[in-house]
């Protein structure tokens, strides 16, 4: 009986230590080769440093993919140059995402399947990558794209039906063409 109280204890604790370990691990990291995030209690991830972030493969790669469920904001810092693919991919709990002038590109998949109410895309984004904001059924209800903005990749906001306010601050045909609204 001593035995399997004692097992039972020591099980117990690893559990307790892997939980702890792991939930520690999770709160920052680095996603770029001078870029970091951190994640807060407050449900706010920040995205901070100087260039590129990591372009991913797919989603399962991104470090703080694990917690998307309790990230309801991002804030990319001034000094952040691009924002990776599928960084933001599946991110359902989104309430808002904020873009510094910094950014010049937005990678594939990067915001896809993504829920956030309104989004200013500032005209330092040269370009929007394939299917950056694809199939946003339950979220984007508004869209500006400031003028600057030179090309905007194919189904970029492709299946988005809930998207009632989309603003292109210029008017370039090709680029129109390519949000399949």
């Amino acid at each position: 009986m001593k035995k399997i109280l004692k097992w039972s204890l020591i099980l117990i604790i690893l559990i307790l230590l892997f939980v702890v370990t792991d939930a520690l691990a999770a709160s920052s990291g680095s996603c770029g080769n001078t870029v970091t995030w951190e994640y807060d209690d407050d449900g706010t991830l920040t995205i901070m440093g100087t260039g590129d972030m990591t372009n991913y493969s797919g989603s399962g790669e991104v470090p703080w993919y694990s917690i998307r469920e309790s990230i309801e904001s991002v804030v990319i810092e001034n000094g952040v140059t691009s924002i990776g693919d599928y960084s933001f991919y599946y991110f359902r709990s989104l309430e808002s995402v904020s873009i510094p002038e910094t950014v010049n590109r937005t990678g594939e998949w990067a915001f896809a399947s993504s829920c956030i109410p309104s989004i200013v895309i500032p005209g330092t984004v040269n370009s929007i990558g394939y299917r950056a904001f694809y199939c946003c059924d339950d979220g984007h209800k508004s869209v500006i794209i400031e003028d600057g903005v030179t090309s905007i990749g194919s189904m970029a906001f492709y299946r988005c039906q809930s998207l009632t306010d989309i603003k292109c601050l210029f008017l370039r045909r090709n680029i129109v063409y390519n949000l399949y609204l």
